[in-house]
Order: C-alpha cells, then structure tokens, then sequence
C-alpha cells in the first residue's frame, strides 16, 4: 500500500473523530473546518520554541529577552 494512502485514511479519521466529538457535545460545525489550521499554529509554535531553544535565543516577552544566564526557563 502507498504511503500516502495510508496519510490520507487517518487525516480521514482524525477528522472523522472531530467531527463526532463535535455532533456529540454540541460543538460548533465550524470549528471541523479550523481544526487543521489549529494543529498546523501548534506545530509551528513548537518548531518556533524548539529552534529558540536549540540555538540559545532566550525567551522574549514585553520587549524583554531573558537568556538562559537569568534561570528563567
């Protein structure tokens, strides 16, 4: 069998999974349609954080970069 058969039949029953979730607490029908775009934001969120990590960046916030020196993790 193809891989990438075997790719497309569970992307199919993941969201084949959403969607009864959805049906059965009464979840809104569009949230199926953002649910791809959803997971794609959280890989690339932990790409983003991976690659931060890796390459000793330090973290940002409010204009602030605290490096791995302050402990802050």
């Amino acid at each position: 069998m193809d891989w990438g058969v075997i790719v497309l039949v569970q992307v199919a029953v993941i969201l084949l999974m959403r969607v009864i979730t959805d049906i059965y607490f009464r979840g809104s029908k569009i949230s199926f349609f953002f649910h791809p775009l959803g997971m794609a934001f959280l890989i690339l969120a932990v790409i983003i954080g991976a690659s931060r990590l890796a390459l000793g960046a330090g973290v940002a916030w409010k204009d602030r970069v605290y490096q791995n020196i302050s402990n802050i993790r």
